[in-house]
């Protein structure tokens, strides 16, 4: 079995992490503008927010399922593998969660700033 950190990294999920806060911070940055009453920030908050959605639930499932294939369908013990499914799908909700969190955490600070 490879060091943890080295299927981490293999398994893609860096990349769509900071992938998925930068598309959080531009799309939350288009809704505070949209405040303004402009009609474009607004269409691009909007885009950009179901895309968001649609990055975080179905671009996390290559490397959830990268994860399953190493530690829960590898592992011989019926109780560790439920141990280990359960902590792989805890920790892709917190990468699906997050970007969408910091959206709305943004959106609402910014608009004290705004």
């Amino acid at each position: 079995m490879q060091p943890l950190f080295k299927n981490i990294y293999d398994s893609g999920i860096i990349d769509k992490w900071f992938s998925n806060l930068g598309n959080a911070a531009l799309s939350s940055a288009a809704a505070v503008a949209a405040t303004s009453g402009n009609l474009l920030a607004e269409a691009i908050a909007f885009i950009s927010y179901l895309f968001l959605a649609a990055s975080v639930s179905h671009g996390t499932r290559e490397p959830y399922e990268f994860f399953k294939s190493i530690y829960v369908y590898e592992t011989e013990s019926r109780i560790a593998a439920a141990i280990l499914y359960s902590f792989i799908g805890v920790f892709r909700i917190l990468i699906m969660s997050l970007p969408i969190l910091v959206f709305w955490w943004v959106y609402k600070n910014g608009m004290q700033l705004y």
